[in-house]
């Protein structure tokens, strides 16, 4: 088993991570931030791996950002939580993120089931 030292090294200079790609992820429990899907379950998830600024052309400060999977960050994308969280403490603005992408991703996924209802039709009627 390595030590964190190990690992750390490891992934900065092996792996060639930047340093804020690991304090991020280990502050996130390597997970997204929004939808806590576990971005190291598997190699689909880790290519899912993105950073997002938490306020969209913000800084690039660690409290500004967070780790995001590809969908919430690209439902989120533009959206700047400030403007309905309570504050703008990094938990609050991560919060209406969360809101925010949530209602986002219902209504995406809305979409998709009508559109897997009308394929799925169109796949078992075959051009009849």
């Amino acid at each position: 088993m390595l030590t964190q030292t190990e690992a750390i090294s490891i992934l900065k200079n092996e792996l060639s991570w930047p340093d804020v790609q690991v304090q991020i992820g280990r502050r996130a429990g390597f997970r997204c931030e929004y939808c806590g899907k576990d971005l190291l379950a598997s190699y689909e998830n880790y290519d899912l791996w993105q950073v997002d600024h938490i306020i969209p052309n913000g800084n690039n400060g660690i409290e500004n950002l967070a780790l995001s999977c590809k969908l919430c960050n690209f439902v989120k994308r533009g959206t700047d939580p400030s403007k309905t969280a309570k504050s703008n403490q990094r938990d609050d603005l991560i919060n209406a993120a969360k809101e925010i992408i949530n209602i986002r991703r219902k209504q995406k996924e809305a979409v998709y089931v009508k559109t897997l209802e009308a394929v799925i039709t169109l796949r078992n009627d075959k051009g009849t």
